[in-house]
C-alpha cells in the first residue's frame, strides 16, 4: 500500500488522553469540511489505513495536512501513547488499552459492566457526540463488550472522569401522617417537660425572692444563715431545669463550637454563666454577697421548652387539617401577566406544602446574627465592669447578670406563639399554613383571584324557574343549555346538572365553544348553533326575546337565532363571603373577579355584598379564563391548604399570614430591643457598682414587662 495513503507522523510525541482524542475527532474532520457517514469512517480505519472515498479523490491533501498540524499541536509530550509511523489501527488499540487501565485503576482493578452506550455519530453527522438513556432493562453480561471505547462508555466511568458535581440526591419529603405522628408524640413529651419546668420556675423564684420581699422561708434555707444550703438548692433547681432542656442546650453548644450560634446558643451561654456564678460562690465564699440569677435561667428555659411545645402542637394541628380533605385547595402565589396573583387550585399532592413545615422562621434567622453579638458583648462587658474596675472577683457575677438579660423570655416565642394562635384559628375555618414560608409568600403584594365558587359557594345559587320561549321542546332546551354550561365549568354547573338529572337526560357533545366579551357563549350541538348568555348578549347577537328580556340574573338560550328558553337564577349572598370581602378591602388586598358566569358582573357582586362601586377588578375574558383554569401550570410551592369551599377560608389564610409575618417582625424587634437595652443598663449599673439595682427580682420584672407587648401583639393575629 502506498505510503501516501497512510497517516503517519515523522516526529514522536507522547501521551494523548482518550478524551482529547474524542474531542479532536468531534471538533475536526480529517477529511476537511466534508462529512462522512459512520460506515465510511469505520471502513477507513478497519485495516489501519486511510483511504479517500471515490467522491473525495478530487480533494487535495491540504485538509489532511492541516489536521496533522492540529493533532501535533494538541498532543502533549507525556510519554504514554506515541505516534511513531503507526497506522490508526495500532493507535486505536493503544488508546483502548490505556483507557481500560485508567478505568480499572479508578475502580480498584475491579471490572464493571457497561450499561450506557455512546454513539459519537448521531444521525450520520460525524463529530456530534451524545449520550443515550441508560439501558435499565438490559441483561447483565459477565464479559466486557467488544465495542471500542469510542462507542461504549459506562455510567461509573462517566461520573468519575467527567466529575459530574451537579447531581444531588433527592431529599425524601415526609408525609402528612408522619408529620402528625412525630409532632403529636413530641408535643406530649414537651408538654410534660413544660409542666415540670413551670414548677421548678415557681420554686426557684420563690426561693430567690422570699428573703428580699419578706416572704416566708424556713430558716434552714435562708441565704443569710445557711448560704451553702441555699446555693446548693438553687443550683439543684437550675441543673434539673438544664437536664430537662438538654436538647436545647446541646444544640446551642454544638452551634457555638461550630461558630454558628443562634438563639439556643445564647440561652446555653446564659445558663452556664449563671451556673458558674453559683458554683464560684460555693467554691469561694468570699466571692459572694449577691444573690445568683439562677431563677432567671430556669424561667428562660421554661419559655424555651414552652415555645417548642406550642410549635409542635401547631404543626400537629396543621397536619390534621391537611389530612381532613382528600382533594384540598392549594393556594399559591404566581407571577401571571407580569403581576403577582394569589390563586387556588384543587390538588391531591401536598408534598410541596409539607416540605416547608420545618423551614426556619425569621426569628431563628435574626438570632443567628444577634447571638454572636450578645455572647461576645456579655464577655467584654463583664470583663470591663469587673477586671477593668479592679474587682476581678466579681467577673462571674457580672457575666451572669449581663447574660441573663441577653436572651429575653419571649425569644423562643417570637414566631411560635403567634403561629400557634394562627394555626388554631385557621383550623376552625378549614385552612392551614405551613409556617414562615407561607407567611412570607402570602404577605407579598399580590392580587387575590376569586372564582365563581368562591363568591357563591354550593347552595347559594338556585334555579328559580324556567320558561320555554320558542318551538323547541323542553327536553332539547334543557339538554342544550346544560351541555353548554357544563362545558364552561362556571358556577352554574351544579344547578343545570341537577336540572338535567331531574329530566332523566344526559349532556350531549359540544363543539366550537367560544366565549364572548359581551356576556355569552356560542357553541354548536348536533349541527345547531346555540347561544347561551344574558339578555344583553342575546340582543347584541340579533335574537329577539320579546317580553322575557326584562328578567334579572337570567340565563337565556337561543337555537339557530330563535329564542328557546329562559332560566331564572337566584343568587343568595353568603354572610361569610360578605365578611371576607369587606375584610380584604379593608386590608387593601386587590380582589380580581376571575369568573366564568356571565351574570357575575362587578356591579352585581358589589351590590349583593354591599361594596363600593369599583372595588373589584374585572379583567378581560381571556385573562379571566386563564386565572380560573383549574389545572394551569404552576411554578411555586403551595403556601396554604383550603379544605372548605367559599372565599372565607382562603381570605382567612391570606390575611392571617400577613398578620403572622407582621407580628413576628414586631416581636423580633421588641426582643432584640429588650436584650440590647438590658445589657447596656446592666453593664452601666455594674460598672458604677450599684448591685442594689441589678438584683434577680429587678431583672425578672424587667424581662417580664417586655413580654406584655409581645404577648398582646401576638394575640392580634386572630
Amino acid at each position: 500500500m502506498p505510503m501516501d495513503d497512510k497517516i503517519k507522523f515523522d516526529e514522536t510525541v507522547s501521551e494523548m488522553s482518550v478524551q482529547d482524542i474524542l474531542d479532536e475527532i468531534n471538533t475536526e474532520n480529517i477529511y476537511g469540511d466534508d462529512t462522512l457517514s459512520v460506515d465510511e469512517i469505520l471502513a477507513e480505519f478497519s485495516d489501519g489505513t486511510k483511504r479517500l472515498p471515490e467522491d473525495k479523490k478530487t480533494h487535495d491533501e491540504k485538509p489532511v495536512k492541516q489536521n496533522k498540524r492540529s493533532l501535533r499541536k494538541m498532543v502533549q509530550a507525556e510519554g504514554q501513547i506515541s505516534f511513531d509511523s503507526k497506522d490508526w489501527k495500532e493507535i486505536e488499540k493503544e488508546m483502548e488499552e490505556q483507557a481500560e487501565k485508567e478505568i480499572l485503576s479508578a475502580r480498584g482493578n475491579k471490572p464493571k459492566m457497561i450499561d450506557t452506550v455512546v454513539r459519537p455519530w448521531e444521525n450520520g453527522v460525524y463529530g456530534d457526540m451524545s449520550l443515550e438513556d441508560t439501558l435499565e432493562k438490559a441483561p447483565k453480561k459477565k464479559k466486557r463488550s467488544s465495542a471500542t471505547f469510542a462507542e461504549t462508555f459506562d455510567t461509573f466511568t462517566r461520573s468519575e472522569l467527567f466529575e459530574d458535581k451537579n447531581k444531588e440526591a433527592e431529599l425524601e419529603t415526609r408525609t402528612v401522617e408522619e408529620i402528625i405522628k412525630e409532632n403529636s408524640k413530641l408535643s406530649k413529651l414537651l408538654g410534660l417537660r413544660s409542666v415540670v419546668l413551670l414548677i421548678l420556675s415557681l420554686l426557684s423564684c420563690y426561693l430567690t425572692f422570699s428573703e428580699p420581699l419578706g416572704w416566708f422561708l424556713p430558716g434552714i434555707l435562708s441565704y443569710m444563715k445557711h448560704p451553702f444550703r441555699y446555693l446548693f438548692l438553687t443550683a439543684f433547681f437550675q441543673i434539673c431545669a438544664m437536664l430537662l432542656s438538654v436538647d436545647v442546650l446541646s444544640r446551642g453548644m454544638a452551634r457555638i463550637f461550630r461558630l454558628h450560634p443562634d438563639a439556643e446558643s445564647a440561652i446555653t451561654f446564659s445558663s452556664f454563666a449563671s451556673l458558674a456564678h453559683v458554683i464560684s460562690i460555693m467554691a469561694a465564699p468570699r466571692w459572694g454577697g449577691w444573690l445568683p440569677y439562677s431563677c432567671i435561667t430556669v424561667v428562660g428555659l421554661f419559655f424555651a421548652i414552652y415555645g417548642k411545645w406550642i410549635n409542635a402542637r401547631a404543626l400537629c394541628r396543621v397536619g390534621k387539617t391537611v389530612k381532613s380533605a382528600k382533594r384540598p385547595g392549594a393556594v399559591r402565589v404566581e407571577n401571571i401577566y407580569g403581576e403577582m396573583h394569589i390563586i387556588k387550585q384543587t390538588t391531591e399532592d401536598t408534598k410541596s406544602f409539607v416540605s416547608h413545615i420545618s423551614d426556619k422562621d425569621a426569628s431563628c434567622t435574626f438570632w443567628r446574627f444577634l447571638s454572636p453579638v450578645v455572647i461576645v458583648s456579655s464577655i467584654v462587658f463583664a470583663f470591663v465592669s469587673s477586671v477593668g474596675t479592679g474587682n476581678a472577683k466579681n467577673f462571674f457575677w457580672t457575666l451572669a447578670g449581663i447574660s441573663s438579660v441577653s436572651t429575653p423570655f419571649f425569644t423562643m416565642l417570637s414566631f411560635s406563639f403567634p403561629f400557634s394562635v394562627t394555626a388554631k384559628n385557621l383550623a376552625s375555618v378549614g385552612a392551614a399554613i405551613s409556617g414562615w414560608f407561607s407567611a412570607s409568600n402570602l404577605a407579598k403584594k399580590a392580587n387575590l383571584v376569586v372564582c365563581d365558587e368562591d363568591i357563591f359557594p354550593k347552595g347559594t345559587v338556585v334555579l328559580h324557574g324556567l320558561k320555554i320561549l320558542g318551538k323547541y321542546s323542553l327536553e332539547q332546551t334543557v339538554c342544550y343549555a346544560a351541555s353548554v354550561i357544563a362545558e364552561t365549568g362556571c358556577g352554574l354547573c351544579d344547578v343545570f346538572s341537577d336540572l338535567l338529572k331531574s329530566r332523566y337526560a344526559t349532556a350531549t357533545k359540544v363543539n366550537n365553544l367560544r366565549y364572548r366579551e359581551s356576556g355569552g357563549i356560542e357553541a354548536e350541538i348536533s349541527g345547531d348553533a346555540v347561544l347561551v348568555g344574558s339578555a344583553g348578549f342575546m340582543l347584541r347577537s340579533g335574537v329577539r326575546l320579546g317580553s322575557g328580556a326584562g328578567a334579572k340574573n337570567a340565563v337565556f338560550i337561543a337555537i339557530n337565532k330563535d329564542p328557546a328558553g329562559v332560566f331564572n337564577i337566584n343568587y343568595k349572598g353568603n354572610a361569610d363571603v360578605e365578611r371576607a370581602l369587606h375584610m380584604l378591602v379593608r386590608r387593601k388586598v386587590p380582589v380580581v373577579l376571575a369568573v366564568r358566569d356571565f351574570n357575575l358582573l362587578p356591579m352585581m357582586v358589589e351590590q349583593t355584598f354591599g361594596l363600593r362601586d369599583g372595588t373589584l377588578e374585572y379583567p378581560e375574558i381571556e385573562q379571566r379564563l386563564d386565572l380560573s383554569e383549574k389545572e394551569q401550570f404552576v411554578s411555586s410551592d403551595t403556601a396554604a391548604i383550603i379544605t372548605r369551599s367559599g372565599l372565607h377560608p382562603m381570605s382567612a389564610a391570606v390575611l392571617s399570614a400577613k398578620k403572622l409575618r407582621r407580628a413576628t417582625i414586631r416581636n423580633i424587634f421588641l426582643t432584640a430591643s429588650c436584650a440590647i437595652i438590658g445589657m447596656l443598663l446592666m453593664f452601666y449599673l455594674m460598672f458604677i457598682q450599684k448591685p442594689i439595682l441589678v438584683t434577680p427580682q429587678t431583672v425578672f420584672i424587667y424581662l417580664l414587662l417586655w413580654c406584655i407587648p409581645t404577648y398582646m401583639l401576638s394575640l392580634r393575629v386572630k
